[in-house]
């Protein structure tokens, strides 16, 4: 899944603040979106581009200014998990500083 709520849609608001007003105001941010290892490999990565577009696009609705923000997709090539718990950690989107 791709969609953005409770906790993560609270901590997404604040990096928004965060890069609109607060210390990294003018900084740009880089997501990758991941998956896990099920599933082929095109599908995974199209799956970890659209978390990171979810969250560009979340991110930007909270006040990021548009253009700040790049998206890539790893897709499932840097998947550890083996079971449920592992699968869910590999299910993420990271940021990155791009300044």
């Amino acid at each position: 899944s791709a969609s953005i709520e409770g906790d993560a849609a609270t901590a997404l608001r604040a990096v928004a603040r965060c890069f609109d007003k607060g210390p990294l105001a003018g900084k740009s941010m880089k997501l990758v979106g991941h998956a896990d290892a099920r599933g082929g490999a095109g599908y995974n990565l199209a799956l970890g581009q659209e978390r990171a577009s979810s969250v560009a696009n979340f991110l930007e609705k909270s006040g990021l200014p548009a253009g700040r923000v790049s998206t890539m997709s790893k897709g499932a090539f840097e998947a550890t998990g083996v079971d449920e718990e592992g699968w869910a950690r590999d299910r993420k989107v990271e940021m990155f500083l791009a300044d």
